[in-house]
């Protein structure tokens, strides 16, 4: 019925031109259908999100998510369908890459002979090597994960490792300790 500006650059189609079209012609998506079924529910708070591939009319496919609610009128007839969608391919190509980032990463860290442990802003773990758990007498992740870190450290050497954690957080690294 309705289309904003946003929506047509998102469809890559002129101002108007998606009035009286239908969301199905842009997509092979076989789950569309009964997604948009949905959306027709006799439950006027029913809210819908999903996510669908479209090919967009200069024939370029992107990754959308709708967020879907259908309308009533007085009597409670359904009779359209309020959608607003966002473009997310970027976002979601974005989450691969940091996927594949954090499995090299990963990989590297278990292959070190080192070590390795992450904590959180409180100082408790969240993550440790295989090496860590080696070098500290532990079998299982979950033995360290969301415990202090300085728990790993003997008592005597816990006051400068508290000053080494400081100058981390002011500088961004400490090194040669």
């Amino acid at each position: 019925l309705f289309v904003n500006p946003a929506g047509c650059r998102i469809f890559a189609a002129p101002d108007g031109s998606l009035n009286g079209r239908c969301l199905s012609e842009f997509t092979d998506d076989h789950n569309f259908r009964m997604i948009a079924r949905q959306t027709g529910l006799r439950q006027a708070d029913r809210s819908n999100e999903y996510e669908i591939e479209i090919i967009r009319d200069d024939k370029v496919k992107r990754l959308i998510k709708v967020s879907a609610k259908p309308q009533y009128d007085h009597d409670g007839k359904f009779y359209a369908t309020f959608g607003v969608f966002q473009d997310i391919t970027g976002h979601r190509q974005a989450e691969i890459k940091l996927r594949e980032t954090e499995e090299i990463y990963k990989t590297l860290v278990e292959a070190l002979p080192d070590a390795v442990t992450m904590t959180d802003l409180e100082g408790r773990m969240i993550f440790v090597s295989d090496q860590t758990l080696k070098l500290h007498g532990y079998f299982q992740l979950d033995e360290l994960l969301g415990k202090p870190a300085f728990m790993l450290i003997a008592h005597q050497d816990r006051r400068r490792a508290a000053g080494n954690m400081k100058e981390v957080m002011n500088l961004g690294s400490v090194r040669d300790v």
